[in-house]
């Protein structure tokens, strides 16, 4: 992947989509160094990666004392995690360690999150609160981005659909032809006429990865 110039605002969320392979997890990566990632000035603003399906902690480590590492401490009662307190980290669902995950970038509250599938596992009322957290760090003017399959938790107003595809065995990113405004995207692919999809961000965003996902059949 080459001869990308994305710029990431702090006035929506940045979501990553696309299927399976190729390589949302990856680009997420590549665009830290040492834990920063480059400012339009050259300058490197200091940023913090989550994935909840790759936490790890000692084998006896417990979610309290998982959460005594930080400060200030996250807000275990408010992602529902008080309950399992004493659990160790291993033993939790999938959808307990990325709530746990999410505990603690509240609680760091970082300029910049970079998170991979924040909503894996997580069920309604925990989807709502993942979207309340994301409206709320753009109110505060922290930038987001995510890469993710599920796009309910997303759907919101201020949602910046980057969109990674593969075609002819290079791999790019499109984007709407500016914001997603009115529930309209205009996007261009390689080798293809522009296309006017119509719909909300997550509707938008699924009709992207069918047509993906047409690609490989």
């Amino acid at each position: 992947m080459s001869g990308l110039n994305l710029q990431f605002s702090a006035d929506r969320c940045h979501c990553l989509v696309g299927v399976n392979g190729v390589g949302k997890t990856s680009f997420l990566l590549s665009l830290t160094r040492k834990g920063a990632i480059r400012r339009s000035d050259g300058s490197w603003q200091p940023a913090m990666y989550l994935a909840p399906r790759e936490l790890i902690s000692s084998e006896s480590m417990t979610v309290a004392q998982y959460a005594a590492l930080f400060q200030p401490s996250p807000a275990l009662g408010y992602w529902g995690l008080e309950r399992v307190a004493r659990t160790r980290v291993q033993s939790l669902s999938l959808g307990e360690k990325t709530r746990l995950c999410l505990s603690v970038a509240q609680s760091i509250d970082p300029g910049v999150l970079l998170l991979d599938e924040p909503s894996i596992g997580l069920d309604v009322e925990s989807q709502n609160l993942l979207t309340q957290f994301l409206a709320d760090r753009i109110s505060n003017g922290r930038v987001t981005i995510v890469s993710t399959h599920d796009l309910a938790a997303f759907d919101m107003d201020r949602c910046r659909i980057l969109y990674m595809h593969r075609h002819e065995g290079k791999v790019g990113i499109s984007e709407a032809d500016g914001d997603i405004l009115n529930g309209v995207a205009n996007f261009e692919f390689d080798g293809e006429a522009p296309a006017r999809i119509e719909g909300s961000a997550a509707k938008i965003a699924r009709m992207l990865l069918e047509r993906q996902t047409a690609r490989f059949r």
